[in-house]
């Protein structure tokens, strides 16, 4: 009978998850040491600002609730820093900044919005889902992949040679501010791609999704099922992220 009730309690206990861990509203900061972070994995409400320069100390600063702060997960997997506040319900805003000499790679996930202010190296990634949100300025690399999924958004400014984009599930990569000579692009499913390429571009989008290329590529291999929409624009010259457009331009 004993072992019954615990099977029972076990059952019930897994149907009805723990609630988030609501924040105290006493505002605290913390600071940790980091040793051979190059990548940000970020999950929950939150926001994460990635300072990268040769100059800055590898570290990571916490501001937000004292209970929030201490119930921070935070963890690193080989060269990735991985923060998870998917648990918790702050009052205040949690905000974290993270000093990297080099950044390699940033993600956001469950509503986190992430920031860079620069990108270098040979292969970069970004990538966000779940409603999380990246922005990066100052992109300098040989090779970038994006990946947005489930009503996220990727937007980058700088430069790379190759550009790779999956966008899916009414994801958004806002990359106009990107010159690329090459961009390679996949979009379905209520998304959108927005991609400065130079030289060629190749890409599809399928089920109610759209496709913008800015430049003058000289090879283009662009497809669009019934539904969605592929167009070519005039060069023009890339913004910062977060620069708003003049009036009357598309």
């Amino acid at each position: 009978m004993r072992l019954f009730l615990v099977l029972t309690f076990a059952v019930l206990a897994a149907c009805h998850p723990a609630e988030p861990l609501a924040g105290d509203g006493v505002l605290v900061e913390r600071s940790w040491p980091l040793d051979g972070v190059s990548v940000v994995r970020a999950s929950g409400p939150m926001s994460v600002q990635v300072l990268v320069g040769s100059g800055f100390t590898a570290g990571l600063r916490a501001e937000g609730d004292a209970n929030v702060v201490g119930a921070l997960r935070r963890r690193t997997e080989g060269r990735a820093l991985v923060l998870d506040a998917s648990a918790l319900a702050p009052s205040q805003p949690l905000q974290l900044t993270v000093t990297l000499p080099a950044l390699l790679g940033l993600h956001a996930s469950d509503g986190t919005v992430a920031t860079a202010n620069a990108m270098r190296g040979g292969r970069l990634d970004l990538s966000a889902q779940d409603s999380g949100r990246v922005l990066v300025n100052g992109v300098d690399a040989d090779s970038l992949q994006v990946t947005v999924s489930r009503a996220s958004t990727v937007d980058a400014a700088g430069v790379t040679r190759l550009v790779t984009v999956t966008a899916r599930d009414v994801g958004t990569a806002a990359l106009g501010s990107l010159r690329s000579r090459v961009a390679l692009i996949e979009a379905s499913e209520l998304s959108s791609v927005r991609v400065h390429a130079l030289e060629a571009v190749r890409g599809a989008a399928s089920r109610a999704s759209r496709v913008d290329v800015a430049g003058e590529p000289v090879l283009r291999s662009l497809s669009a099922d019934e539904g969605s929409f592929v167009r070519q624009q005039p060069g023009s010259a890339p913004r910062a992220v977060g620069e708003q457009r003049s009036a009357g331009e598309g």
